[in-house]
């Protein structure tokens, strides 16, 4: 049985139903979701493994018993003839006993009373999937090359060396100069989008038909339309539906769908799904206080606490 957690609660997998017991998490799945097929679950799943219950794995064509899944996958392609890459489902699940009362880890045996805990030990210490992390936006890859192939299609600014020892040697940074001006940029794209928006550059413009917007990008014309134009959310989650403008708004939230928090703080050790939300809490412990009240200079760490100071001592909503 395939399962999410979120929020120190069980949540079902096709439906996001939330419950605090896993008993009641599995009631539910037999009831609501008896004809849901994990080769479609697995089949659809390309950003992280998937939690599953193994609590009551068996055989559906023979009695023989199976107390986990590589014993179970051993069986049906040696008594069943059904072929399957054991290496790819190893990969792609973490597989757990629920139990309410206790559960252990089934890599080393050891014993928790509850489920975030085991979650937690099991990220840290028996995580096999090696996960390649861009060094310039912290986006996380299954495989070296597809980090390649993102650094070069989205990072042009860098070159990049590879070996066997190293995952990624960031190299020297290059410099890109405005052909119109002296000014120098640290990316292609970013001396395109100067071309476009200072120098009037025609071939480096999208133009939006229905307003004045301009755009260096084509990804984001189409994006500025549907969202304000045509106010069509046309890219919908396959876990639990929710619709977004755009594919790259929809990877952000996928985010969600996923348990894993690569990217831990230098100072108190506290890990965030998302580079961008590390940043910004890091400015916490540097003390980083770049949100100024216009109205009498007290400083901020965070936007939102400057916006609570504005409508609490100044009544301004912002």
């Amino acid at each position: 049985m395939p399962f999410r957690w979120c929020a120190n609660k069980f949540m079902c997998f096709y439906c996001g139903c939330p419950f605090v017991d896993s008993s009641k998490l599995k009631q539910h799945t037999t009831e609501e979701h008896s004809d849901a097929k994990l080769k479609n679950v697995l089949r659809n799943n390309r950003c992280s493994r998937i939690k599953l219950d193994i609590s009551d794995i068996s055989c559906k064509l023979c009695p023989k018993p199976v107390s986990n899944v590589e014993e179970f996958l051993k069986h049906i392609s040696h008594a069943h003839d059904v072929k399957i890459d054991t290496n790819d489902v190893d990969e792609a699940l973490f597989s757990f006993k629920l139990n309410d009362e206790c559960m252990k880890c089934l890599e080393c045996g050891q014993s928790f009373r509850f489920f975030g805990p085991l979650l937690t030990h099991v990220h840290r210490f028996h995580t096999k999937v090696k996960t390649f992390l861009c060094d310039i936006c912290g986006q996380g890859f299954v495989a070296k090359v597809n980090l390649y192939s993102h650094v070069r299609s989205v990072h042009s600014s860098y070159s990049f060396k590879w070996d066997d020892c190293k995952n990624r040697i960031r190299s020297k940074e290059v410099s890109v100069k405005c052909p119109k001006c002296s000014e120098v940029f640290r990316s292609s794209y970013l001396r395109k989008q100067h071309l476009a928006l200072v120098h009037d550059v025609k071939a480096s413009q999208f133009k939006c038909e229905e307003c004045p917007r301009i755009f260096t990008e084509k990804s984001r014309l189409v994006e500025h339309k549907l969202r304000t134009h045509l106010k069509e959310k046309t890219f919908a989650c396959e876990i639990c539906g929710f619709k977004v403008f755009s594919k790259d708004l929809l990877k952000r939230h996928m985010v969600k769908h996923d348990d894993s928090r690569p990217f831990q703080c230098d100072f108190c050790m506290k890990s965030f799904q998302r580079k961008k939300t590390l940043d910004i809490h890091r400015r916490i412990h540097t003390n980083d206080r770049r949100y100024v009240c216009k109205q009498c200079s007290k400083a901020f760490v965070q936007c939102t606490s400057l916006k609570l100071h504005m409508r609490v001592h100044h009544n301004v909503n912002t």
